[in-house]
């Protein structure tokens, strides 16, 4: 069966069996603080979303979660004309993780950020797994690499 995708609440998406199972494992496999448990604010992911500049696109397969993005909203500074999404987090569970899926994920996405005024994606990438051929299948140009240190 394939997978489908759609927009999921958070009230829907914290009903889900399994979210606590995706949310871990997409933590133990790409945190670069492993050392350091997260402490998720579930309470500013609400208001976030009531306000309009949070959403989670899901990807069922037979009903159950197997994986999400997660978007940001916000008109840039430079460009308040237009409104451009960050993935903020993004998975597909190992046990359904394929090329097809991934593909169909990101499309799917692509097309309901384009339905609802979207004009520019800024897509993440992680070192622990790269994605780089994957993003410039999709048709991503890199324009930037992100540093991290922790004090």
């Amino acid at each position: 069966m394939e997978a489908e995708f759609a927009w999921e609440s958070l009230s829907v998406i914290f009903r889900e069996p399994n979210w606590r199972s995706l949310i871990a494992d997409q933590w133990v496999e790409l945190s670069h603080l492993p050392d350091v448990e997260p402490e998720f604010d579930f309470a500013a992911m609400y208001e976030l979303e009531k306000a309009g500049h949070y959403r989670t696109w899901v990807a069922r397969k037979e009903g159950l979660m197997i994986g999400f993005i997660q978007w940001m909203f916000h008109k840039p500074f430079a460009y308040r004309g237009q409104l451009w999404a960050l993935d903020c987090g993004h998975y597909i569970d190992c046990e359904h993780r394929d090329v097809h899926t991934a593909i169909a994920m990101w499309r799917g996405a692509e097309a309901a950020l384009r339905a609802i005024g979207v004009t520019a994606i800024r897509a993440h990438d992680n070192e622990k797994r790269p994605l780089d051929p994957f993003f410039k299948r999709l048709g991503y140009e890199k324009v930037s690499s992100m540093y991290q240190r922790m004090l």
